[in-house]
């Protein structure tokens, strides 16, 4: 990081460098010396219960991802890999850099199940971006080209359902992504064993939750954002009649299946299809919509002006 700070301020190779990285420059130095303080356990014992979680994160100037070996019924675990990468020179927003770190850690877990001969669906990824999670457990073509291609190579080797939420003081990616002093990295135990909660069941997980936010809607098709919008025409378009279904719960999820059976029409079949359970974020698509077509209806003049802008 460092390294790529001087070559964007245009300085030469014989040039003196401004104090401020002089200064981050010689810290480097110094703690060069604190590195034998460093000691990794080698040894990675696999066996059929075992389990990897790989966590991954992004910063503006890095991104990185940490993949422990997991034995919840030891209250074990321990770190196998970890890989950092410096942001490109290139400007990304952040959501973006979280999608590559994304991508790094799945590419990193299917180098390590190779190796120790690891089903690929014994592994668990954490990120604490919901944008990205939100990206995930959605159809990649709703996004425009460099969203659309890594979460289909995603989805490719990974199901949904294997990605979750962490919060970011529990994410120990966080120290590829910010840096973290030497002597700080040998003392720290989340970096070397991962987050407490990974000693027991999945009952004792962070929340899984996820929601696009603003920055993410901008990776979003044309097409894709205006279908948060719908015309209204009674005779042409179908929808379900609330009045025929006797309660709330049962007109969300026939909904839902419905909306289920028109996205997998419409997916190659060489793609993943959804399947087999409704997803909460299906769930929550299918009440949205159902809300908008009331919307439309109940407030048919002020629905088009706000379709024009």
């Amino acid at each position: 990081m460092i390294m790529q700070k001087i070559w964007l301020t245009g300085l030469d190779w014989d040039d003196e460098l401004p104090e401020s990285l002089a200064c981050e420059i010689r810290q480097w130095y110094i703690e060069l010396s604190d590195l034998n303080k460093i000691k990794v356990q080698r040894c990675i014992q696999i066996e059929q219960e075992g389990e990897l979680h790989v966590f991954v994160d992004a910063s503006s100037d890095a991104y990185g991802t940490v993949v422990y070996s997991v034995k919840p019924q030891l209250s074990w675990s321990n770190i196998v890999a970890a890989k950092g990468k410096v942001a490109p020179l290139k400007s990304q927003s952040i959501p973006r850099m979280e999608l590559l770190a994304a991508v790094l850690g799945l590419t990193l877990t299917l180098i390590i199940c190779s190796a120790l001969k690891i089903d690929i669906s014994h592994c668990t990824f954490w990120s604490d971006s919901m944008n990205v999670l939100y990206w995930i457990h959605s159809q990649s073509r709703k996004y425009k080209t460099f969203v659309a291609n890594r979460i289909g190579f995603i989805h490719e080797h990974t199901s949904p359902s294997q990605w979750r939420y962490v919060p970011t003081k529990e994410n120990p990616a966080d120290m590829t992504s910010r840096g973290i002093p030497v002597n700080d990295l040998a003392e720290s135990v989340q970096w070397w064993h991962g987050p407490k909660f990974l000693e027991y069941g999945p009952e004792f997980w962070p929340e899984n939750k996820f929601q696009l936010h603003e920055a993410g809607k901008i990776e979003m098709k044309r097409n894709s954002m205006n279908s948060s919008f719908i015309d209204v025409n009674t005779d042409s378009d179908f929808r379900l009649d609330p009045a025929q279904y006797s309660d709330w719960n049962h007109l969300l999820r026939i909904s839902a299946w419905v909306h289920r059976f028109i996205d997998n029409c419409q997916v190659a079949k060489h793609e993943r299809r959804l399947s087999p359970e409704l997803s909460i974020h299906e769930l929550q698509q299918a009440e949205f919509q159902i809300i908008r077509t009331a919307q439309a209806e109940c407030f048919s003049v002020e629905y088009p002006c706000l379709l024009k802008g």
